[in-house]
This record gives structure tokens, C-alpha cells and sequence, in this order.
């Protein structure tokens, strides 16, 4: 769990501790303050992904929190992000209680709530 980067293909922790770095010391050659827009094609999927993991570690959001503020901004507010990118951030939610000692409410199940196409999609 440690070594998520290793086995996940998006290289989520790298990237999130990437945009952390440019939130707060700026990229070079760009002068503070830093706003960066984060935009897959969609706006829900990648997008989720990516702005989920970032509150989970650096807004100290809880799981159900960040899952919340996801669907709430996802699809009309009818459903969350997609599940390969729920599944993606689920295992990110554990790296981040293995490797930094967090204690994030990540949950037990690996039950997609996401779009209806998912496989066991809750309704």
C-alpha cells in the first residue's frame, strides 16, 4: 500500500504531492499565487479523481466528505465520479493511512457507487 505509484498507472501520489508543491511554492518561472484548474474531459471522472485525493491529504476531508463534495459537483449531483476512478481513489484513501499514519475512513467495500454502466453500481 505504501508503494501505490508501483502498481496504480496514473501515478495518483505522485501527482497529488506534484500539485501540493505548486500550490504552495508556486512553479518556476510562475509568480505566487498559484491557481491551477484541474479539467478532464468530462469534469467528473479524472477531475474526481484527482481533486478527491487532494482533499483526502491536503483538506483533511474525511472519505465520506470528499465523496459527498464529489457527487455533489458530478453529473447533476446524481451520482459520483466513475469507478475506475473511485477504485483509484478507495486505494489511495488506504496509501494514505499506510504510509503517512492517516486515519481516514476509507471504506471496507470496494463497492462502486458511480455512473450505472459500472459493474455492481449501486443504484
Amino acid at each position: 500500500m505504501k508503494n501505490l505509484d508501483a502498481w496504480l498507472p496514473d501515478k495518483l501520489a505522485a501527482r497529488v504531492e506534484q500539485l501540493h508543491q505548486w500550490l504552495v511554492h508556486g512553479i518556476p518561472g510562475v509568480k505566487l499565487p498559484v491557481v491551477l484548474y484541474i479539467h478532464c474531459m468530462g469534469g467528473c471522472d479524472r477531475t474526481g479523481e484527482m481533486a478527491g485525493a487532494y482533499a483526502l491529504r491536503w483538506l483533511k476531508m474525511s472519505w465520506a466528505q470528499m465523496n459527498a463534495w464529489n457527487k455533489q459537483d458530478c453529473y447533476g449531483g446524481k451520482q459520483p465520479f466513475g469507478c475506475g476512478n473511485y477504485y483509484a481513489t478507495h486505494w489511495y484513501c488506504y496509501h494514505l493511512n499506510a504510509k503517512y499514519g492517516m486515519k481516514l475512513d476509507c471504506p471496507a467495500n470496494f463497492i462502486c457507487n458511480g455512473p450505472p454502466s459500472c459493474p455492481g453500481a449501486i443504484p
